[in-house]
């Protein structure tokens, strides 16, 4: 049980955060996203509500630098809808990232910007840069070199679902639907009905076997069987000498050992 001289730390849950406000929201934020664990774009984007964006307007600053990145980074991971609807306060927060006093989110703000903008106006990524002499412009160009010689060559795999850079519908229109996989064969499961017509049956096979002779009765009347067998024969055997007279006995059929 708790201490009642102590107060117990209350964590909202994640049906709450829509209604938090300024530094009740910058904990929780900091709380469910600054862990060291794998982490998706897909799932903080679907975690941030138009509320929660609209208020980071006026905390954003005070959040620690993991979190504003983490935050920033999964912008292109919404959805073109949801971009729609919270437009205005998307492009507050790619402002106030541009202007931050960390490198890293500056720099990352400044690119999710330019894609921001290419996203809500034609759906899709344009990588373009205006000064060619960057090094993020000579590394798009390797990168777009190396895309290239992989598609040429025809192994050109997707990345899984967690490391897309943008959505699937901004994927799809970007660089089109993906190729489908060629399926050598269909697995098809059993029916439900031959599962159980087969349970039916081991039933039955029991229940038959619990019905019948058991085993030993069946040894024995083996044993009964074979002497009875042998009694005959010694039966006939010693006919011939009780009717000549030889053994004496007071039944004919009997049959001494």
């Amino acid at each position: 049980m708790a201490d009642p001289g102590k107060s117990v730390a209350y964590f909202p849950s994640s049906s709450q955060a829509p209604t938090l406000k300024d530094m009740d929201l910058v904990n929780w934020l900091e709380k469910k996203l600054n862990d060291a664990g794998v982490w998706s774009g897909r799932t903080t984007a679907s975690m941030l509500s138009r509320e929660m964006l609209e208020e980071l307007e006026t905390c954003f600053q005070a959040i620690d630098v993991q979190t504003k990145l983490k935050i920033i980074c999964c912008i292109p991971h919404m959805n073109p809808r949801k971009m729609d609807m919270v437009n205005n306060a998307l492009t507050t927060l790619l402002d106030l990232g541009s202007k931050d006093a960390d490198d890293w989110v500056e720099t990352i703000a400044d690119i999710n910007d330019l894609n921001f903008r290419d996203i809500t106006s034609t759906g899709v990524i344009i990588p373009a840069c205006t000064n060619k002499d960057s090094h993020f412009s000579k590394t798009l160009e390797e990168l777009t070199k190396c895309f290239q010689r992989h598609l040429e060559a025809g192994d050109l795999k997707l990345t899984p679902e967690g490391h897309n850079i943008a959505s699937t519908s901004v994927n799809k229109a970007s660089f089109g639907a993906p190729p489908e996989v060629q399926k050598c064969f269909i697995l098809r499961k059993k029916p439900k009905s031959f599962n159980l017509s087969n349970d039916m049956t081991k039933r039955e096979f029991f229940a038959f076997w619990r019905s019948t002779v058991p085993f030993f009765f069946f040894h024995l009347s083996l044993f009964s069987t074979y002497y009875y067998m042998l009694g005959i024969c010694k039966l006939l055997l010693t006919l011939p000498l009780c009717l000549s007279g030889h053994i004496e006995s007071s039944t004919p059929f009997a049959v001494r050992d």
